[in-house]
């Protein structure tokens, strides 16, 4: 019988006469301590991930527009990452780096499933998080909102419960109903509880009144000019179907956060309505951000800092409820668990801990070190970009085989516009050979897991047109080609 089951059933037996409550005590004995730690490990998990949502276009990252208002009152009361990266924009290559504190090099995923990509399998050294949670007896529920994360591309190991939608996507408001219906049946138990929203996606398309929320005014044009981002880009492969105009793309985008924000902000007051916010870690981040045009690239997939910089920001309840504060050293989406099992203390987190490269940045042993980003393996017909992008403290350098070496002052030249890398011969070398180095480590790691064994898989008819109305794919699969249907206008 699963663990789960006999500490499920051993609960239910003993409940009516001395609770679960006291077993725990029972079975931990007398020592204060041990019994204070195993609470806090007994505490619920909430993972809210807001897909596409570059952290520049928040208000607590210093966004001009009020976007955010609850992600930002929420921001107030946590552990706020300043400089949280992405290791790939892409959806789900960076949910699987999060859930398995590895780098997509090692564990194999480098492109969404159908677009050049493989769906994740789950074997010994390569585990979800939520395999770990489910067999610590967790209740584990997953609502997803959008093709690129449904079964088929293997991210649903460990969940008792998977919601995925009927469709393409989901908006923001029937994914939270969903959510808060499994909570009225499931709260009261010790829960993993996932939340993914799709709204910042192309394409945008916010509801009423978020549609003409936000217009184009004298402070877009200021940070469109700061950016030296171009009015239009013109349509290519994974560049979208139709021009992307900068302005009307980004007032879309916004209105698309602001919609979100609204749910996000439903979710976080049922956890307190419930009496779960005192139990409850909850993690508010995003799997990658957007180009909006930036560097000439509307969507996402590449190194560029708007796309893979990311907001995170944690909230850690009694008895571990550090007091908010502003985190401002480099971390990775691959350090999320490894950070939240050992805040926790868990006895039973040390297989996973093991099996990640991400590390706990809140220990007070941690030093900042260089985090790394790679370009979407999804074929573009055309070059696309850099490989890899190894940020540290200072540095952004980009990598690209063959191609002149890119490298960026974080502090002078914030949005990468200015390449140093001629006039800085030293950092920009030590750089070339920290990402070789790293990469290769990588590589190696990946091939020892036996990561890249598993084939690309074709997708369904039904799959793929859903996969192509969000954006991905070159364009319409073979036997579609002549239907005028499959080109839908993904921008504005």
């Amino acid at each position: 019988m699963p663990r789960r089951s006999r500490r499920r059933r051993l609960c239910r037996t003993l409940g009516a006469v001395v609770g679960c409550a006291l077993l725990a005590a029972l079975v931990i004995g007398c020592d204060g301590g041990a019994r204070a730690a195993e609470e806090t490990a007994s505490q619920n998990i909430v993972l809210i991930v807001i897909d596409t949502l570059r952290a520049d276009h928040l208000g607590c990252y210093g966004y001009f527009r009020d976007t955010s208002p609850n992600i930002d009152a929420f921001a107030e009361q946590t552990i706020f990452f300043e400089h949280a990266y992405a290791p790939m924009a892409t959806t789900l290559p960076a949910h699987t780096s999060l859930f398995t504190g590895l780098y997509p090099l090692e564990h194999g995923i480098q492109a969404n499933v159908g677009d050049n990509g493989r769906p994740f399998r789950s074997q010994p050294g390569l585990r979800s998080i939520v395999e770990v949670f489910q067999a610590e007896g967790y209740a584990t529920a997953a609502f997803v909102s959008a093709a690129p994360l449904k079964r088929v591309c293997g991210l649903d190991i460990g969940f008792d419960t998977y919601v995925q939608p009927k469709t393409a996507q989901e908006d923001a408001g029937p994914t939270t109903d969903a959510a808060l219906a499994w909570l009225d049946r499931h709260g009261h138990e010790r829960f993993f509880l996932f939340v993914h929203y799709f709204d910042p996606h192309v394409p945008y398309n916010p509801p009423a009144p978020y549609r003409s929320m936000f217009t184009t005014d004298p402070e877009l044009q200021a940070f469109i000019v700061e950016r030296e981002i171009p009015d239009v880009v013109q349509p290519g492969l994974c560049r979208g179907r139709v021009p992307t105009v900068t302005s009307t793309a980004t007032n879309l985008y916004d209105g698309e956060i602001r919609y979100c924000d609204e749910h996000v902000g439903r979710l976080l007051d049922s956890l307190r309505e419930r009496g779960l916010w005192e139990n409850s870690v909850i993690i508010v981040t995003s799997d990658h951000g957007e180009g909006l045009n930036q560097h000439a690239w509307p969507q996402h997939g590449r190194t560029w800092n708007e796309q893979v910089h990311v907001p995170l920001m944690i909230r850690f309840p009694s008895p571990r409820n550090d007091p908010p504060k502003r985190f401002a050293p480099l971390v990775s989406l691959i350090d999320v668990f490894p950070t939240v099992l050992r805040q926790l203390e868990p006895s039973w987190a040390g297989t996973f801990i093991k099996q990640a490269r991400g590390v706990n940045v809140l220990a007070p042993d941690f030093h900042e070190r260089p985090v790394l980003a790679q370009r979407s393996a999804r074929d573009c017909g055309e070059h696309g970009g850099p490989l890899y992008a190894l940020t540290s403290e200072q540095w952004r350098y980009h990598y690209t085989p063959d191609k002149p070496e890119l490298l960026f002052d974080r502090f002078a030249d914030p949005h990468e516009l200015r390449n140093v890398s001629g006039s800085s011969p030293g950092p920009s070398e030590k750089m070339r050979l920290q990402t070789l180095e790293l990469t290769a480590q990588l590589k190696k790691r990946g091939e020892s897991l036996g990561s890249e064994d598993a084939s690309p898989i074709r997708l369904d008819p039904v799959l793929r047109r859903e996969m192509e109305l969000l954006g991905y794919l070159a364009g319409p699969s073979d036997e579609e080609k002549n239907d005028a249907t499959t080109q839908p206008a993904e921008q504005p």
